[in-house]
């Protein structure tokens, strides 16, 4: 696959209830150690994290209850978004942690808070967790020129591509940051 200049980058969120008084800023933070329920897409940042600082037996069954306790073993089980964020709406939840993007919509109109997750996270072993990501298109290898059509588009239309992602709520970031190297990537690399 080849792939365009990145055309965005955001983040990973807290998403909770502006009402409750929560102060979240990080996996640090107090509230997250004494929160009911937190909702949380397996296979993420999110469930490394919830891991590392020992929520993720506590979250196990309202994990599943999700989608309705389906087995992942064998099929794609999809946890809905919409769903999480609904879940933090409602009550049920105290704090959703999401792809930036991906709960943007939902958040915006439902009177919630969502902040981004700083990317200086670790797991208990020393390991980086990355929680920041830049978003690019991708072609299939030997699309040359259509991967050339779509940067040149891009940049001529960069002002109008962030004013929808604005518009949209999407938490964006600079894209001057570095990207998020892991040591077992840093390991292959050299």
């Amino acid at each position: 696959m080849l792939t365009s200049s990145p055309y965005y980058r955001s983040g990973y969120v807290f998403v909770y209830r502006k009402d409750t008084g929560l102060s979240i800023q990080d996996w640090n933070s107090a509230a997250l150690k004494t929160v009911k329920r937190i909702a949380f897409m397996p296979d993420t940042p999110a469930e490394t994290m919830i891991r590392t600082i020992g929520r993720y037996n506590d979250m196990f069954n309202y994990m599943h209850s999700l989608v309705g306790f389906k087995s992942r073993r064998n099929q794609y089980v999809r946890y809905d978004p919409a769903k999480l964020v609904a879940e933090v709406a409602d009550g049920n939840a105290e704090v959703a942690v999401l792809w930036g993007p991906a709960a943007a919509r939902y958040v915006r109109g439902a009177g919630l808070a969502m902040t981004v997750i700083p990317d200086d996270n670790r797991r208990s072993d020393g390991e980086k967790v990355p929680h920041h990501y830049s978003t690019s298109v991708g072609v299939r290898k030997g699309e040359e020129a259509l991967l050339k059509q779509i940067d040149q588009v891009l940049a001529r239309f960069g002002k109008e591509v962030n004013a929808v992602l604005e518009a949209e709520g999407i938490p964006l970031l600079p894209m001057d940051e570095k990207p998020a190297r892991t040591a077992s990537h840093d390991r292959r690399k050299g």
